[in-house]
């Protein structure tokens, strides 16, 4: 009975899906060619048709359909389209953004796992990385554990065994010497076989001395009692103690400050004084009575320098890599005698626990040896 277009009306359109379901109460919807002439529709031919039905006194007596060409349809779905493409270019982006991010967190936890067991494998003295991931921590924390075990169980074997070493020369050395007083002699005699024990008990005291403050050290990982110091203080200190007041008369020491001002450092003052005073006894017994020994302070944007530089006979070519290894000792060119190989091994742990370097080196073009304690400067 009407039609906006004008073209259907007075047709029956009872037998359409669209008026015949919503006649009966249903949903009445069809997809038709939007020109009824048209046999075979192409999909930009097609309409959709929906409708509604019209009551009067609670009683379907009519259907209203309303009808929307694809063709008008067509800008509204190329849109829809586009933006469902923006969308899951998006959601790719972000997506591959968030896979690279975890991808990073996860590799990094995993390369710091990596470069530290590398490290441990080849014997090398690391710190366990600090691993933000539960589950790389965890596993970091049990490594290092693991390393702590092995590492208590094989020092304390070396540690017995190299002690029980060090210890059996002067222990012969007693023996014989209290054996032979056991023999008729004359005074003078009887006073050098004493004199031989009382060194031999000093050597004995000495390396068991050293043997406990090296393992003490060697088993802490950080620093106590940190202060500012300045350098200069601890130059004037270790130059000046007591203990080497005698053997640094015999030689002269010369001071150079390369530092524009007085310059103080973090550090546990003790350990910093008796690796200095290691380095400066090392020093005392391989330069010539009446020779110099030079000390020289610099800096740089990240780290201070001591420098201790002697002239003595320089390192022989055979002892270089063993430096720092635990009781190693050179022969002193004045008596021949052999330190107890524990200062050097001292230094390096202090200079370790302190972030910082030590090396010992021959001078270039010149007799003698450097040893540098590189410090990192703490604000």
């Amino acid at each position: 009975i009407y039609d906006s277009t004008g073209k259907r009306k007075g047709k029956d359109y009872a037998r359409w899906n669209d008026v015949y379901d919503t006649l009966r109460g249903k949903y009445g919807k069809r997809s038709s060619a939007f020109d009824p002439t048209i046999k075979a529709p192409t999909a930009d031919q097609k309409a959709m048709y929906v409708a509604a039905p019209i009551y009067h006194n609670n009683q379907i007596f009519g259907v209203l359909t309303t009808v929307k060409s694809t063709i008008d349809l067509k800008p509204f779905v190329l849109e829809q389209k586009q933006q469902i493409n923006q969308y899951a270019i998006y959601l790719f982006l972000i997506s591959l953004l968030f896979g690279a991010g975890a991808s990073y967190v996860v590799s990094r936890g995993t390369n710091k796992l990596v470069r530290y067991t590398t490290a441990l494998s080849r014997g090398e003295n690391v710190v366990a990385p600090k691993i933000r991931q539960v589950e790389f921590a965890e596993l970091s924390k049990a490594i290092e554990k693991l390393r702590v075990d092995l590492e208590g169980r094989e020092y304390v074997e070396e540690y017995i065994n190299t002690m029980a070493h060090e210890l059996r020369t002067p222990i012969t050395g007693i023996k014989v010497t209290a054996e032979n007083l056991l023999m008729p002699m004359d005074d003078e005699q009887k006073e050098r076989f004493i004199h031989n024990i009382l060194d031999a008990n000093n050597k004995m005291d000495l390396l068991v001395n050293r043997l406990l403050n090296l393992s003490r050290i060697e088993r802490r990982d950080q620093l106590e009692n940190i202060e500012k110091v300045n350098v200069k203080d601890i130059i004037k200190d270790v130059v000046q103690s007591p203990s080497r007041k005698g053997n640094i008369a015999l030689r002269s020491i010369e001071l150079y400050y390369d530092i524009e001002r007085d310059f103080s450092i973090k550090v546990e003052k003790i350990l910093v004084e008796q690796a200095l005073g290691n380095i400066l006894d090392n020093a005392i017994d391989f330069t010539p009575v009446g020779s110099t020994i030079a000390i020289k302070v610099s800096e740089s944007n990240t780290h201070v320098n001591i420098q201790v530089f002697d002239q003595g006979q320089g390192i022989p070519e055979h002892a270089r890599r063993q430096l720092f290894r635990r009781f190693f000792s050179s022969s002193r060119p004045d008596t021949g005698k052999r330190g107890n190989g524990l200062g050097l091994r001292f230094v390096k742990k202090i200079m370790s626990l302190h972030g910082g370097q030590v090396s010992l080196n021959n001078r270039f073009m010149e007799d003698g040896a450097v040893a540098t304690l590189k410090f990192p400067i703490k604000v």
